[in-house]
């Protein structure tokens, strides 16, 4: 089990896991595996829809859209 911060779920969703450190792309692939759950805790969601609003990162679609899928994402558990 693992817990996520903003830029880490940010980054894995979008593609950019150049961004992330060996130890954290292999806890999202042994998720995306159902080897784990990583849980995303509320305030994850809240900041990224303000880093979006202010043009601070790009999720290539919108916001809701990506919450959409993260939620879907039987690996990915919403903390709240």
């Amino acid at each position: 089990m693992f817990v996520t911060d903003t830029h880490t779920i940010i980054w894995y969703s979008t593609g950019k896991t150049s961004n992330l450190s060996t130890k954290v792309l292999r806890a999202f692939e042994k998720a995306d595996k159902g080897e784990s759950v990583i849980y995303i805790p509320t305030v994850v969601l809240w900041e990224t829809a303000i880093l979006q609003n202010l043009g601070k990162v790009n999720l290539r679609e919108k916001f809701e859209y990506w919450a959409d899928n993260l939620c879907e994402n039987k690996a990915l558990r919403l903390f709240i």
